[in-house]
Formats: structure tokens, C-alpha cells, sequence
């Protein structure tokens, strides 16, 4: 049974893989005999089934909630980048869906050259191990945290959300 519902003021809850964004310390939950559950509680006990719960995001979110398109992301990003034949790309982080057709992601290809680096978008700052780099996939292009940032396709939220998931580790110094 669920203990409280408040939780922090900008969040993204993941159930069963689906992203559900809140912009309040609310959160959904789900009543049932006189019982609050969580959504995560709720489908671990058979309250809810998946299809629930991708209804509930796609009414929290305000667009359709999907699984993320991996194949469909990774053929348009060897396209985009001219990935050599025989080169292997993969999904190496899912950040999140923020918008229909929106997802964040880091792809590994090998295609980079730099280590330990950063990068600040708006006032929040991305630290990284490696070269490889946030994208944001948005219906078959490319644009990198930046790009995204200054064109508006990112909501505000999402910087927070995937900085969290992103700077889970960082270099000291």
C-alpha cells in the first residue's frame, strides 16, 4: 500500500518502460478497497494492466506514450550519420520520451574522438565519460541537447530529467 502520493516538484515516474512526466509533487494513484496504490504497485499486483498504464501517461503527458522505437532510431541515426557498413550502432542509454516522436538517447558507434568532456544547456550542465553524446530523435532527425534546447523542441522539464539520469556519475576536479 502506498505511503504517500507528494513527491518532488518536476519528475518522470518509469512503469513497465512507459514515462510518465509531472510538473507538481503530485502523483497518480490508483484507489481500490479502500487501498492507494501506486501505478507501480497497482500493475505488480494485477490492479492495472499495461494498456492502463500507457492510458494514464497518455493522459499525464498529453501525447501518446509508446515503447521506444529502437530499430526505427538506430537505422535513421546510420542513415543521418553515415555510419560505415559493418560499423555496429546501439542504444547505449534510453533518457526518455518527452513529446510524440520525442525520445532522448546516447547512441554508440564509435565515431568520436573526445573523452572527459561537458556541456551546458540553459543552466543545466552534462558531464560525460566518453564521446559519445546526448541526441534528442524527434520523427527521424537529429538534434543534439543544444539544438533541441534553442529550437524549443525539448520541454523545459526534460533537461532536469535526463541531467539526473546522465550525471549519475561524475569526474572529479
Amino acid at each position: 500500500m502506498l505511503g504517500g502520493c507528494a513527491t518532488a516538484a518536476l519528475w518522470t515516474d518509469i512503469v513497465d518502460g512507459v514515462y510518465i512526466h509531472y510538473s507538481d509533487g503530485r502523483a497518480i494513484c490508483i484507489y481500490k478497497g479502500g487501498e492507494f496504490y501506486s501505478l507501480a504497485e497497482a500493475l505488480g499486483g494485477g490492479i492495472i494492466m499495461h494498456a492502463d498504464v500507457e492510458k494514464i501517461a497518455t493522459l499525464q503527458n498529453g501525447y501518446e506514450t509508446t515503447s521506444i522505437p529502437a530499430e526505427k532510431i538506430i537505422q535513421d541515426y546510420i542513415a543521418v550519420y553515415n555510419v560505415p557498413t559493418g560499423e555496429r550502432a546501439e542504444i547505449l542509454i534510453n533518457y526518455g520520451q518527452y513529446g510524440a516522436g520525442l525520445w532522448a538517447v546516447m547512441i554508440n558507434c564509435g565515431l568520436y574522438t573526445e573523452a572527459l568532456w561537458q556541456e551546458t544547456v540553459g543552466v543545466v550542465t552534462f558531464f560525460y565519460s566518453n564521446g559519445n553524446r546526448i541526441l534528442i530523435y524527434d520523427n527521424g532527425g537529429f538534434y543534439t541537447l543544444p539544438e533541441a534546447y534553442e529550437k524549443g523542441i525539448l520541454p523545459d522539464y526534460s533537461l532536469g530529467d535526463i541531467a539526473n539520469i546522465q550525471n549519475a556519475w561524475k569526474w572529479a576536479g
